[in-house]
Formats: structure tokens, sequence, C-alpha cells
């Protein structure tokens, strides 16, 4: 009876252990999946309420699943640990926030609420939402304009600042070169913008997936040595960026560029102390150079050399 009680003992345990390393699996490609694209993350991080569900007979197991996987979000939700060196007035150029492929708004809002509790007015920031998350960026350039002269018309200023996330970057600097840009904008940072493409865009959907892939027509009558002028720029890297490979596709000539460490790709929008170097830089007073101030400004020293892909003359995708 004994030896029957230990065998049974002995096999619930190896059962638990069985069941806890088969979580903690599912959990480790959940938070790799959730690195790599936000629609996931935010599944994931609804992981804790469904473990909650789990069987009394697996509590060990829900009890360490739990504190690992709060762990790996809280992680993710970095705190902020910084302090501003100024604070915006009330007639500080508003904000337009850009989204990347395949976001919505919604991947914009702990970003905006960061900026509103820093100082500035809720009804100056402008989450853009696109029509269609993974279309054309000729089209994105198009709402990107849009959205610029709603904000001058409803607030009244000459210019605007610009954050761009990621692929919506590339829209950005299409509406600058191309579409006036460069008359309505003041201050433009990139976070994470594959400005000569990214190699796993072969992976993304939609014609702004294509757009994305290095080498694509967009990219190589985007990336032509035509100068951009009157408009402050600063484009923010991290070395842990996986959704742009290489790494030094997020460097932009021109602009002052600056690494940060150490987010993922998503993560840059709610990074603290990235937020911080962003919102200084929309601070600092335009003095038609790059944020020389920043910690990790490497102005063009970290550029690419030479121009990027492209000699092709006028806007990307029209004749």
């Amino acid at each position: 009876m004994g030896r029957d009680s230990d065998f049974h003992g002995t096999g619930r345990v190896r059962v638990r252990r069985v069941v806890a390393l088969s979580v903690m699996l599912l959990l480790g490609v959940a938070a790799g999946a959730a690195a790599v694209h936000p629609v996931t993350r935010a599944g994931f991080e609804t992981l804790p309420v469904a473990l909650e569900g789990l069987p009394d007979a697996l509590e060990g197991v829900r009890v360490v699943a739990l504190r690992e996987l709060r762990g790996w979000v809280d992680q993710e939700r970095a705190p902020a640990g910084y302090r501003l060196a100024a604070v915006p007035g009330p007639s500080h150029p508003p904000i337009l926030l850009v989204p990347g492929w395949s976001d919505r708004a919604s991947e914009l809002e702990e970003f905006r609420l960061r900026l509103v509790e820093a100082g500035w007015s809720a009804n100056r920031i402008l989450p853009l939402e696109f029509r269609d998350p993974v279309g054309s960026n000729l089209e994105h350039a198009g709402e990107v304009e849009a959205a610029v002269e709603r904000l001058r018309r409803e607030t009244g200023s000459d210019r605007v600042d610009i954050v761009a996330f990621s692929m919506g970057g590339l829209a950005v600097r299409h509406f600058l070169l191309f579409d006036g840009g460069s008359r309505s904008a003041r201050k433009v940072a990139f976070l994470g913008t594959p400005h000569r493409g990214t190699v796993v865009a072969v992976f993304a959907w939609g014609a702004g997936g294509r757009e994305m892939i290095p080498g694509s027509p967009f990219l190589e009558r985007l990336n032509t040595d035509r100068p951009l002028e009157g408009v402050e720029m600063v484009s923010f890297h991290t070395p842990l960026d996986t959704r742009v490979v290489p790494n030094t596709s997020a460097l932009l000539p021109g602009a002052a560029n600056v690494e940060i460490c150490c987010p993922g790709h998503s993560g840059m929008l709610r990074d603290g102390p990235t937020f911080a170097l962003v919102a200084d830089f929309l601070l600092e007073e335009t003095n038609g150079g790059g944020p020389e101030g920043i910690p990790g400004h490497s102005g063009g020293d970290s550029s690419p050399s030479g121009p990027l892909p492209g000699t092709a003359e006028g806007p990307p995708g029209r004749p």
C-alpha cells in the first residue's frame, strides 16, 4: 500500500512537471511571437486571466506560470524613470502620432497618455489610424497630409511635430519629400523605421509589406539623395530590433541617428527612456540641425555611407 502511494505520488509530481514544462514552453513561444507582432502581444498580455481558470489540480503549475508570465509582461512595460528637460507651453506645436504596419491607433495610446502626463494638451495630439493598416505608403502619405492639415486647422498652428513608428515613417518621409510636408512639419521623430527596408518584409502582406522589401521601387525612389530642408529629424533605433533587419536600415542620412538600449521593436512605444528622448527633442528650440544634446546622438556619422539606393526622380510609384 505504501509503495502504491509512493508510486502514485511520484507519478503526480512527474505529471505536474511535464504539464508545467509544457505550459512554460507555450508561454515561451507566445513571448517570442509577442516580440514580433503587436496583435500577438495583445493576446499574450491577456493570458494571466486565462490561467486563472486552470483546475485546482494544476494549482502549482498556475502559480509558476503566472509568476513568469507577469514578469515578462512587466519587462515589456518599462517603468518611466525619466525627467523631461522642459515643459511644453500651451502654444507648443501639436503632435501627430503615426502607427506602423498593421497597427491601429490603440498601439499609440500609451505614448499619447505619456505626452499628456508630460504637459501636452490632449486636444493637440492626434493618433492616426490608417484606413488600410497594411496598405501602400503612397495612400498612407495622403492620410498623413490630411491629418496634418486637420491639426493645423483645429489648433491654429502653422506647423506640427510628427512621431512616426516603424513603417509609418516611410509614409511620413514621402509626405515630407513629395507632398509639401516640409512646409507644415517642424520636427519629426522616427522610431524603428526601416528606411532602407527590412528582409522580414517578405513575410508581411499588403502593399505596404511589399514596399518594405529592400530594393523595392518605392524604396529606391524614396531614398534618393534629394535634400530635405526646414525639418529637424531624429531616427531612433534599437540593437534588439527583430523587425528591422539589417539594423542599419533604421539609420537615416540627414537626420540625427540615436541608438537606444534596449527595448524591442514595438517596445520603443512603451519604453520610458525612449519617450524622454523623443519628448526632449520635441521640446528643444528649433535650430535647423539635429538634437546635439541627445545621448547617443551620432549625427550623420552613423548613417550608411554614400547615397541611399536609387536615382530615380519624382515621387515613389509615380511616373
